[in-house]
């Protein structure tokens, strides 16, 4: 497991690109409020296998994700679709299948999970949630295959 670290430039925004071999780019900007004195901590949140996250944090999750499912802006303006059309809408950015999916993938679910915290936080709670996984080693876990 790795570290991704965002460190902001002027002490306000960061700005991270993703060059493609097949001459894509994709960039975040984040945008963070930083204390006067002393360094911001990083916001470390746990992954947790979804089978394995009580029925609480399974609906935190879906509700987190819900929300970044609100069109904010008219059609088709939520966080989520953003999000999303980066695996194939307008264009294929999705690096599926090729030498660059490892790295690419690794930024988009940092987005996606950055997205979640900031809807959690929207919804009253902490932000403290991360992107559940799917082991797939695993058949059954407390008898489910996929979570209910």
């Amino acid at each position: 497991a790795g570290e991704v670290t965002f460190a902001p430039s002027d002490g306000k925004e960061a700005t991270t690109s993703v060059r493609f071999s097949r001459g894509g780019v994709l960039e975040f900007t984040f945008s963070v409020d930083l204390p006067s004195k002393e360094p911001a901590k990083p916001h470390v949140v746990v992954r947790k296998e979804i089978r394995k996250m009580s029925d609480a944090e399974q609906k935190r999750f879906v509700a987190a994700l819900k929300k970044t499912m609100e069109n904010t802006n008219g059609p088709q303006s939520s966080e989520y679709f953003r999000i999303a059309g980066y695996h194939g809408w307008p264009t294929d950015w999705c690096h599926h299948g090729e030498e660059t999916f490892p790295g690419w993938h690794r930024g988009y679910n940092c987005e996606l999970e950055q997205a979640l915290i900031k809807a959690d936080k929207a919804l009253g709670n902490d932000g403290n949630i991360g992107l559940p996984y799917w082991d797939w080693t695993q058949l059954e876990i407390k008898g489910e295959v996929f979570p209910k």
